[in-house]
This record gives structure tokens, sequence and C-alpha cells, in this order.
């Protein structure tokens, strides 16, 4: 068996989207994992998508999330969020961390693709900051082939970092992570873009999605939020009481973003109710 590299000590936060195809709104999680796969910490935040905010929103992510056993950053390709590119050089340099860009397919390049869908500065933008990006790398990981970009380390060294923190398949833990709770989260919320405001929903921690669910626990007595959906979809839940009985608890929140998003949820359960009825 080959000995790792890397302390145990060590961690490296990844960074993934799910974007709703649906929306204009891209999800972002970030995981906190050590390479024994141990979840440290979860991270969110959104980007827009088709914009060019999601540098900002893994600035804003690791702002909060940066620890200083976080010795690595990956980030899962370099343009979520339909050509939202990423500037990795800008985020490596505001947290002062080693940032590895992972893809999982090979790629001829994306200058064709931005010429195509955008004109005039929003082209010239994102083309911009594409050129700026360094050149991928192959990496054989675990009889799978990976493309890497490396910021502040040199490619030889990025890529035994991914190695180490992949244990098994092609995605290294701390990006398959990031990418269920990103996933999670998209399922979680379904709140209209006026109340995203753009795709800038806010960053947050598990906390307040923790007492939102004890709340819901409470007063339907569901085991999570896909639970009630389906109650709803199948006319289980009786009536319009479980909407009422939530917007007369909804005011025991501190939180008022966490009040606001509520209170989506539950004028999207009043109209599927009344669909229904």
């Amino acid at each position: 068996m080959t000995q790792s590299t890397i302390k145990s000590g060590t961690r490296a936060i990844g960074i993934a989207e799910s974007t709703d195809e649906t929306a204009d709104t891209c999800y972002l999680g970030a995981a906190t994992v050590s390479p024994n796969g141990h979840i440290d910490d979860i991270e969110f935040d959104t980007a827009t998508v088709g914009g060019t905010d999601a540098t900002s929103a893994i600035k804003r992510i690791l702002e909060t999330g940066l620890r200083p056993d976080i010795q690595y950053v990956l980030i899962s390709g370099i343009a979520p969020a339909w050509f939202n590119i990423i500037d990795l050089e800008a985020v490596a340099t505001s947290v002062e961390v080693p940032v590895i860009s992972v893809s999982f397919e090979a790629s001829t390049g994306l200058e064709a693709s931005i010429s195509s869908h955008f004109s005039g500065t929003a082209r010239e933008k994102r083309l911009s900051r594409y050129d700026a990006l360094p050149r991928q790398q192959p990496v054989k990981i675990n009889e799978k082939t990976r493309y890497i970009r490396a910021v502040d380390i040199a490619q030889p060294s990025a890529a035994t970092v991914v190695k180490e923190f992949t244990p098994a398949g092609g995605r290294p833990e701390p990006l398959r992570v990031a990418r269920l709770a990103a996933r999670g989260l998209r399922r979680l919320w379904v709140v209209p873009s006026a109340v995203i405001a753009r795709g800038k929903l806010f960053t947050t921690r598990c906390s307040i999605w923790a007492r939102i669910q004890q709340l819901l626990q409470s007063v339907v007595a569901v085991r999570s939020w896909s639970t009630l959906d389906h109650r709803l979809s199948t006319r289980v839940v009786p009536s319009r009481r479980v909407c009422c009985s939530l917007v007369k608890h909804r005011v025991q929140m501190r939180t008022p973003r966490a009040s606001l998003l509520l209170a989506a949820r539950e004028q999207s359960w009043q109209t599927h109710l009344r669909k229904l009825e």
C-alpha cells in the first residue's frame, strides 16, 4: 500500500455546484474534508446562471469557511452555471491558499462556445478570464482520467493532492460531498427568483437549516422536505391546516432571511394545495 504524503491534520475545502435549469440560480456547496474522509464543515452560496459572479460567490464562501488547517481549495470545473467563468487566480490571491480546479471530461476549449452565445462586453470578459486560466493537465486517478488546473502549486504536487483526497472512484471526496450538498440545497429550496433577488441568496451555515427542519418536524412531524413534498403531491397532508400552522409558527423564527424563504416555501405549498382541492 502506498503511504500517504499528506498529513492527517490537513484539510481541503471542495466547492461544487448544482444548477436549477428552470431558474436563474446556481447553488454552490462547499465541504471541508480530511484525507480520511472526515467532514468538518459545510457552506453554501449562490451564483447567477449565465452571469459573472461565480468567483465572488466562491470568495464569499472562503471568507467564512476557510480555516487555518485548510491547505488546499478544490473547485469542480471552471465554468459553472452556463459560462460563469471562475477566476482561479483571484480566488487563490484572496485566500493565499493553493487552488486546484478539477474537470471530469476532456475539453477542446470554450472559446467557440463563448463566442457563439455571447457578444460585446459579455463575450470579451469571459474570453479574457478564460484565456488567463492555467492550462489543464491530465491526471490518472484510480484508473480514471481527470484534468486539473493549478494556481500557486506545481502541477505534480497538485496531482498528488487530488489523488490523496480521492480514496475511491474518480471524484475527490471534498468535491463529491460539496456536490451532494449543493444538490440537496437546490432540492430543498424551490424559491421564486424574485425572492432570491437575482440569484444572490445568502451565505448560511447548517444551523439555520437545522432550525428550519426542527420547526417543520414539530409542526408537521415529517422527516424531510422531500417527504412533505411527497405528501403534498399524494394528498396525504390534510387540507390547508399544515400551511396555516407553518405561518403561525414562522413568527418564532429570529432569522429574517430564513423567515422570508420559509414564507416563499409556504406560498408554493398553498398554491399546490389549491390545485389539488
